[in-house]
């Protein structure tokens, strides 16, 4: 009997050198290059990708025919092949940052982003969608900027949209919501033609003419608290601490914005099971006393 197997996708926020921009690069698509056996859009991560040079995953292609303004769009859907004896699914991914695949442990990673200094308040963007079942597209947006004592990146704002069957061209928006009165110092955007929970061979994202609204502001007088979740990665369990702080609740969020896990705790420190959660990435929503909310992104492996 054939196997089904699927990517899992694991987005690592870890800054890579590109050339330096506050606006998006190649933000309508109209601009392509030729890249081994696929076409890509310039700047511009995706999940096209060939297993020994003979299964081709074309999942992200450049669409003349259908487009909301230009001369073409960008094209993302859910591909399924079977190799050697096993049905493989990628979702259609672009990202500004790298998009990799390791074949063997079925987990694609995504890393990088571009240097960034500005505070958006909205990602947006014109998209079309199709799915035969009951997947979603979804739209991210990612502000991120490293930690000089843990060596870390710490995310600062975040923004995800999602969406279901979508016929006619729309926009759509992703208002970034801030955990943290900083400057980011780098951003990405990941876009997927699937949720990856779900992967419905044939899902169909048509993308075009992205922008964002940059702000400079900071809110004043906002006091953000510190929040530390460990292990990142993690596998069964991890920890949130709240130094100084004795009480907290918190929400474990996937990538389409349910919340899967939601409690409240009176210590400074929690540990939490995880066991029953899927590989993939997660955010961690936690409120202490003066209801500020914070949020972390985490790895389930």
């Amino acid at each position: 009997m054939l196997k089904l197997k699927y990517i899992f996708l694991i987005i690592f926020l870890f800054y890579t050198l590109f050339s330096f921009s506050q606006n998006l690069p190649n933000y309508d698509f109209e601009e392509w290059e030729e890249s081994k056996s696929f076409n890509n859009p310039i700047d511009w991560g995706t999940s096209n990708y060939s297993v020994w040079g003979i299964y081709n995953f074309n999942t992200v292609i450049q669409e003349e025919l259908d487009t909301y303004s230009g001369n073409s769009s960008i094209k993302l859907e859910t591909i399924e092949k079977n190799i050697a004896g096993e049905y493989v699914k990628i979702a259609g991914v672009i990202t500004l940052g790298i998009f990799d695949v390791n074949l063997s442990t079925r987990k694609a990673e995504i890393k990088g982003g571009i240097p960034f200094t500005n505070r958006p308040s909205i990602l947006s963007g014109y998209y079309k969608y199709s799915t035969s079942g009951l997947d979603s597209c979804i739209m991210s947006i990612f502000l991120t900027k490293h930690n000089t004592s843990t060596k870390n990146r710490d995310t600062l704002g975040i923004g995800v949209f999602t969406s279901n069957k979508q016929d006619e061209w729309s926009i759509f928006e992703a208002p970034v919501k801030y955990s943290s009165t900083e400057t980011p110092d780098s951003m990405n955007i990941i876009i997927l033609s699937s949720d990856t929970s779900i992967f419905d061979t044939g899902s169909t994202l048509f993308l075009d003419k992205l922008f964002i609204d940059a702000s400079l502001s900071v809110p004043e007088k906002l006091l953000i608290p510190e929040i530390y979740v460990f292990p990142n990665p993690a596998t069964d369990y991890f920890k949130i601490n709240c130094p100084n702080i004795s009480f907290c609740k918190y929400s474990i969020i996937d990538v389409t914005g349910k919340i899967l896990i939601s409690s409240k705790y009176h210590a400074t420190e929690e540990l939490i099971n995880i066991s029953n959660l899927n590989p993939g990435l997660y955010f961690i929503q936690v409120t202490i006393q003066n209801n500020i909310p914070v949020t972390k992104s985490i790895i389930i492996k």
